[in-house]
């Protein structure tokens, strides 16, 4: 398939990604398209224990690997650690704790203010139309980003997740990307502090490097 409708400037070197997420369903059902979409065979998916889901065990799961990495190629490879996780859980101090504890690790962040829902809005409308999810003052709950997505997508269901269709999503990663990297308006080296979703950066990454 098609790599992508926009052109990418393209790395000089091959890349490994390793992604954990907080998710154990919807995160994972869109990262698998999106490695099948994109034919990516530089991208690993950390398999997750359902009992932990919290955003520093997402970095933990990191550490682990980095730890415990091995060549999978035969060649020298440069590697990059994302960790994917929601804010809506979280006080503002424990993010900051957690990025401080990720830039001393060298693991980049891919939050997603208030969830993973607020990603897959983007990639059918700007933030500008989910503002009044904002302004109620509930961003620190996922509750109406999810509402919201059931609105536009028949397959997406908050209580049977395992039902939800990502494969349409995939013909709109770059609507995504750029409605988010035009919303992002907190600075790169801190956590997210108003509605938005730092996956753009990541997915960027990812699909500019050889596979």
């Amino acid at each position: 398939m098609a790599r992508s409708k926009r052109k990418r400037k393209t790395a000089s070197s091959r890349k490994v990604f390793y992604i954990a997420t907080e998710g154990s369903v919807t995160e994972r059902k869109y990262f698998d398209a999106l490695v099948r979409h994109y034919n990516l065979r530089n991208v690993r998916l950390l398999k997750k224990a359902r009992t932990r889901s919290s955003p520093s065990q997402v970095i933990e799961r990191l550490e682990r690997q980095m730890r415990s990495r091995k060549d999978d190629f035969g060649v020298e490879l440069k590697e990059e650690y994302w960790a994917v996780f929601d804010t809506d859980k979280s006080t503002a101090e424990a993010l900051v704790r957690l990025s401080a504890r990720a830039r001393r690790k060298q693991i980049q962040l891919a939050a997603s203010n208030p969830c993973f829902e607020l990603w897959l809005l983007l990639h059918h409308n700007s933030l500008d139309k989910y503002k009044r999810l904002e302004a109620s003052g509930d961003t620190a709950k996922c509750t109406p980003s999810s509402k919201a997505l059931e609105q536009i997508d028949p397959t997406y269901d908050p209580d049977k997740k395992g039902k939800w269709d990502a494969l349409p999503y995939m013909d709109m990663v770059d609507t995504a990307m750029e409605n988010a990297e035009r919303a992002d308006r907190t600075q790169p080296d801190e956590p997210l502090k108003r509605l938005g979703s730092r996956v753009y950066k990541m997915v960027d990454s990812i699909i500019k490097s050889p596979s």
